[in-house]
């Protein structure tokens, strides 16, 4: 059984200094569980929290070609901020194989559902069944489409301070 495919594929307009993502690395990652479609509050989101975290962006997908096409519009404010992107191609049922690859991978600190067409979040999230070889050992963490632009977003202890 093909755990996932190690056809990685880099987005050079997206590539800060020439810098890819590499598990070897030990650079943090920040992963995307990417769908048929990107929304921007998603995007907001995941460029505003991997500068703060020092993080680079791991986008685990089913075809890299329309990853990176979904990916196209934000690579300027991607590179701007210094967040190199990689693009993995998951090769079989993609709920398992997000699993296997985040097992795998220690240095990726959560995963971010891109939405309701993301694997992730259809199977996972929706209440379905799931075994445990499935789940992954990493946050899920969901983003409103309401969401406001990362650098407008408080947490909680700032807004009562």
């Amino acid at each position: 059984m093909k755990q996932h495919s190690e056809s990685t594929n880099s987005v050079p307009a997206c590539a800060a200094n020439g810098r890819t993502p590499d598990r070897r690395s030990g650079r943090k990652q920040i992963a995307l569980s990417l769908g048929e479609t990107l929304p921007a509050a998603v995007m907001d989101y995941l460029m505003g929290v991997c500068p703060r975290m020092s993080a680079d962006l791991t986008v685990l997908c089913g075809n890299t070609d329309s990853a990176a096409r979904l990916l196209a519009p934000y690579c300027d404010s991607l590179q701007a901020g210094g967040i190199a992107v990689n693009i993995l191609a998951l090769s079989d049922n993609p709920v398992p194989a997000v699993a296997r690859y985040l097992n795998a991978n220690r240095q990726v600190l959560f995963v971010v559902s891109s939405g309701n067409g993301d694997p992730l979040h259809n199977q996972m999230l929706s209440g379905g069944p799931r075994s445990k070889s499935a789940t992954p050992p990493v946050p899920i963490v969901v983003v409103s489409q309401e969401a406001a632009p990362a650098d407008h977003q408080t947490l909680p202890a700032q807004a009562a301070a």
